[in-house]
């Protein structure tokens, strides 16, 4: 039974319009939540997506630093160090690297990972079959990330991930100093090959003991570390005896203050080499004594060694064209390792191009214009310099102008001298380029971010 009255009232409840505002307010407001929910959720994506990317690009350049190497540790510590500083928890890093041969299983390594996975691999792209060495970092990163509008659907989590690729190897590109090494075996370029090295400074490597003397890896091109290279050890040429380790050239300009440039960095015009052109150089006459020495000179005081601290006493075996091993290996105060290690003696590390003229049997180019392959490059410590002229040495007497650089059993030193470095990075003025596609140890380190 209907209340009187009833009817009235259930007909204006119908017909009535009041609240309708209020209700499309509320459907309004429940879309523009899910959008705002899911414009938060794309920027929560976005923001752990790159924090993730960035974690993954910090592990991999960290770790191939450590590289080239043939153990693998290093680089793996250095990986789990920059993760965990980039805000990865301990439980979370991996328990140890994933090891590959190629490039191959270094792409397919990172196809499995799980939804909460870090996978760091490390392996050996550049050197080929026989290199021992590693010289890639891939860093995979796949985590969970908590969203706002899939809570409303139960679902509550979406899966980002994150990967990143660092090489390191040996340049194939960078300025050089205006001088150039000459390689006495320009065949001998890739791991696996032994090299002929000329042991007694005839010219030559047919002597007994000369031929396959020396692995690629502990003397690229037949150059020995342990021999002190002399530059310019000659009046008049670039050469006094059949051998040549070093000659100067004009990488920089023709002219005495381009010479003088180029060797303290001042230079504006281009004095890039890269490995496998050929350049044309002016290959310098003269001993250039004073010029280099004087210029020398400029470049120490420049970098607060005035007084010479950095300065190898050399004493080169004439008898066995300037072996100095207890130099090299030191561990004497004036040895080659106490000084390659301190930092203020890092602007005697400077590049020099591997060169050959390649009419020469021994690559050794006549003076005047010539076409120069370039067959490598390398990093080398200035021990020390005279003027005007070159100096001698030998086992008892460091490289000095009061030794006769002709009696028999000493060494002519030049008029500037050292020794090429292996796993050295060059003073930071060289602008290093591009990643070769075979190692060479004593070329400086790029370093670069490739995925």
């Amino acid at each position: 039974m209907l209340v009187r009255g009833g009817t009235k009232w259930l007909r204006a409840l119908c017909f009535d319009e009041r609240g309708q505002i209020a209700f499309s307010m509320l459907l309004m407001s429940l879309g523009a939540f899910i959008l705002m929910a899911l414009s938060l959720d794309g920027g929560l994506w976005f923001l752990d997506h790159r924090k993730a990317q960035g974690q993954a690009e910090a592990a991999s350049l960290a770790a191939v630093i450590e590289l080239p190497d043939s153990d693998p540790s290093g680089a793996f510590a250095r990986a789990l160090e920059w993760l965990q500083q980039n805000g990865v928890d301990a439980a979370d890093l991996p328990a140890g690297p994933i090891l590959a041969a190629d490039q191959a299983t270094i792409d397919a390594a990172c196809n499995d990972i799980g939804s909460e996975e870090i996978r760091v691999i490390i392996g050996n792209t550049l050197g080929g079959a026989g290199d021992p060495q590693y010289d890639t970092v891939r860093t995979c990163i796949r985590r969970e990330s908590i969203v706002l509008s899939t809570l409303l659907s139960g679902v509550g989590v979406a899966n980002i991930s994150a990967v990143a690729s660092a090489k390191g190897g040996s340049a194939a590109g960078t300025t050089v100093m205006p001088w150039a090494a000459i390689p006495p075996d320009r065949d001998c370029d890739a791991i696996g090959e032994m090299c002929d090295v000329d042991e007694n400074g005839d010219g030559d490597t047919d002597d007994p003991g000369e031929t396959g003397a020396c692995t690629f890896l502990d003397c690229p091109f037949g150059l020995d570390p342990e021999r002190l290279i002399p530059m310019k050890n000659g009046n008049n040429n670039n050469c006094t005896t059949e051998s040549c380790p070093a000659i100067a050239i004009t990488a920089c300009g023709t002219g005495a203050s381009n010479y003088r440039d180029c060797i303290t960095g001042d230079e504006d015009n281009e004095s890039g080499f890269e490995v496998g052109d050929t350049v044309v150089v002016e290959t310098a006459p003269g001993n250039l004594g004073v010029n280099t020495s004087n210029t020398l000179d400029d470049l120490a005081a420049a970098n607060g060694d005035s007084s010479h601290s950095c300065d190898v006493a050399s004493t080169p075996d004439g008898t066995a064209n300037g072996l100095d091993a207890d130099v090299v290996t030191g561990p004497g105060a004036d040895d080659l390792p106490a000084n390659r290690d301190d930092p203020l003696c890092d602007y005697r590390k400077v590049v020099l191009a591997i060169v050959c003229y390649e009419a020469a049997t021994n690559c050794v180019p006549p003076n005047g214009s010539n076409t120069l392959l370039v067959v490598g490059l390398a990093v080398y410590y200035i021990a020390d310099w005279a003027a005007p002229q070159d100096v001698g040495g030998n086992t008892a007497q460091s490289c000095d102008s009061a030794v006769d650089e002709d009696a028999p059993g000493n060494y002519n030193c030049g008029v500037t001298w050292g020794f090429l470095l292996q796993g050295e990075d060059p003073a930071k003025r060289f602008n290093l380029d591009k990643i070769g596609g075979s190692p060479n140890p004593f070329a400086p380190v790029v370093v670069a971010l490739v995925e």
